[in-house]
């Protein structure tokens, strides 16, 4: 099926295929800002349960706070 693709893609000449390469790419980049925004949009806050799992941690405990106490009550003090 690929090569049946590839065969009527070169078939029409190097002008189509620029075309073709163009619009692919184009698609690519809007796909890639989707995911971007999609990913931002839930973390912040965004999907159905309204839960911003990015900022769980944010003030309480703190973004260091189990590797504080495993420093000061761990094995190596």
């Amino acid at each position: 099926m690929f090569l049946v693709a590839i065969v009527i893609i070169n078939y029409f000449g190097v002008r189509f295929f620029g075309e073709f390469e163009f619009w692919l790419s184009s698609i690519k980049v809007v796909v890639i800002i989707g995911l971007i925004l999609l990913s931002l949009i839930l973390v912040c806050g965004g999907g159905p349960d309204h839960h911003a799992s990015g900022f769980e941690y944010w003030k309480n405990p703190g973004a260091f706070h189990q590797y504080i106490l495993s420093e000061l009550h761990g094995p190596f003090r």
